[in-house]
């Protein structure tokens, strides 16, 4: 039977605490872009730069002593390693799986819990597909390419309690977003998925339903997560099901997917996309048609003034306003910088 207990690596639960720790600290949105950077890097070398530019953008005030201490123990702990790092020299260094695509996600889960399937069925990749366990022995990169939207996948080697592969820590603690696969047609798959959980809190990475530092301790991350339920087609799976539902304990969303299946996979696609907080947005010249075939893939809530930035920086200094055409709507909206875009518009920069 599933373990009611809450991970080691969760918070402490009360909101009340929580919602005042924050506005204690009332950080800035220049300190929690950093924040995102950070939680991003791949090396101890980009760690200690995202330390230090953490440093010099957090409010220096009372509320923010206890957070100014955590990142200077850990601008410590990071320039330590990347000095032992730098006495064995570059070939004891892991070299880490370069970012593609608007978003990178991560496929992990037990000993055959359909990891490489599911990844094979989302990118098309030809990844080792075995029915034995741990086929995967190396982290594996493919694209999903859908509906304009380019988006890493990485299956890894399996997760279980007796088995741990080191270099999962950083790259989940990188990921945009995981996906927790469990068996559905296996007794055990519930408790196998929840033995993954627990080995990452161990490591103060919290399987969450968002993705950021933990507010009580930046020791520990959240890392937004969807879990997965593989072979749900399974003819015991109705009755499988209510050992899931234990799963209520844990906040991040699920959803069932056939690998073999294409309708459930398509499905699949659309929640990741939906759960990464994705959207396109075209743009085009004054006085010419729109090309719908590139859009930019910006997160969702963007503004006019990040489109700016991605077409050209240079750009971004002389945009004042934009025409933006949504949808059916035969007029455009005539709008400022900060106008927030949503997904398949089409700007015009002026």
């Amino acid at each position: 039977m599933i373990s009611r207990n809450r991970p080691r690596g969760s918070q402490s639960g009360d909101p009340y605490l929580e919602k005042c720790d924050l506005m204690a600290a009332n950080l800035t949105p220049q300190y929690y872009r950093a924040e995102e950077q950070y939680r991003r890097a791949q090396t101890v070398a980009e760690r200690v730069a995202c330390l230090e530019e953490l440093l010099r953008v957090i409010p220096k005030h009372k509320g923010t002593d206890r957070l100014q201490g955590d990142l200077r123990f850990r601008l410590k702990e990071a320039k330590e390693q990347l000095r032992r790092e730098n006495m064995k020299g570059a070939a004891s260094r892991s070299m880490p799986i370069p970012r593609q695509g608007a978003a990178r996600v991560v496929v992990m889960g037990a000993p055959n819990s359909g990891k490489s399937q599911l990844v094979s069925a989302c990118t098309g990749a030809s990844l080792s597909v075995a029915p034995y366990p741990f086929s995967t022995r190396h982290p594996t990169a493919a694209l999903m390419d859908w509906n304009h939207f380019r988006i890493q996948f990485i299956d890894t080697p399996p997760v279980s309690l007796s088995h741990w592969e080191p270099s999962l820590t950083d790259l989940v603690r990188s990921a945009d977003l995981v996906l927790l696969c469990a068996d559905g047609s296996q007794d055990d798959g519930a408790q196998a998925a929840f033995d993954v959980i627990e080995q990452f809190a161990e490591r103060k990475i919290q399987l969450s339903h968002r993705s950021g530092f933990d507010e009580q301790r930046f020791a520990v991350v959240h890392v937004k997560s969807v879990l997965v339920v593989t072979r749900s087609w399974n003819s015991d799976w109705p009755v499988r099901k209510e050992l899931f539902s234990e799963w209520n304990a844990f906040p991040f969303s699920s959803a069932e997917v056939e690998s073999g299946d294409e309708e459930s996979v398509l499905q699949l696609k659309a929640k990741v996309v939906k759960e990464l907080g994705l959207i396109r947005v075209f743009t085009k010249k004054p006085g010419e048609p729109a090309e719908l075939i590139d859009p930019y893939i910006l997160k969702s809530g963007a503004t006019v003034a990040e489109i700016s930035e991605k077409v050209h920086a240079d750009l971004a200094n002389r945009v004042k306003t934009a025409k933006i055409r949504r949808g059916h709507e035969k007029t455009p909206l005539n709008v400022g910088l900060d106008f927030e875009l949503c997904d398949l518009d089409i700007v015009e920069l002026h």
